[in-house]
C-alpha cells in the first residue's frame, strides 16, 4: 500500500501541512516505510493526478479542494483527514484505523 501525505519538508520525520495546496512536499510512502518526497511546485490538480501516477491508495491531508478530491476518489484513492502530527506519525494513526474518512 502506498500512502501520500501533505506535508511540510521532506522526510518521515517532517510536519504535514493540513492544506494540500499549500503543502511543500507530496510524501509518498509505501509499505516498507521507503519514501519519495514530491515538491509541491504544482496546482493541486496536478499534484492529485502526481499521486494518481505513483500508484498511492490512500492520500492523508486536512482540506483538499473539491475538484482534485473527486479526481482522487475516481481514481480509487481513499481520502484520510488529519490536522497535524509527522509523516510518520500519521502512517501509523492510518494503519491503526485511528484517521477518519474525509467527507
Amino acid at each position: 500500500m502506498k500512502i501520500a501525505v501533505s506535508s511540510k519538508g521532506a522526510g518521515l520525520g517532517a510536519w504535514m501541512e493540513p492544506n494540500l495546496a499549500k503543502c511543500g512536499f507530496l510524501m509518498i510512502v509505501d509499505k516498507g516505510r521507503d519514501f519519495k518526497a514530491i515538491e509541491n511546485k504544482l496546482d493541486e490538480i496536478t499534484l492529485a493526478k502526481t499521486a494518481i501516477a505513483e500508484g498511492v491508495d490512500a492520500l492523508i491531508a486536512g482540506k483538499i479542494d473539491e475538484p482534485a478530491r473527486n479526481l482522487l476518489r475516481q481514481n480509487g484513492i481513499q481520502i484520510y483527514k488529519a490536522q497535524n502530527g509527522s509523516v510518520w506519525e500519521l502512517i501509523d494513526q492510518l494503519s491503526e484505523g485511528k484517521l477518519s474518512i474525509m467527507d
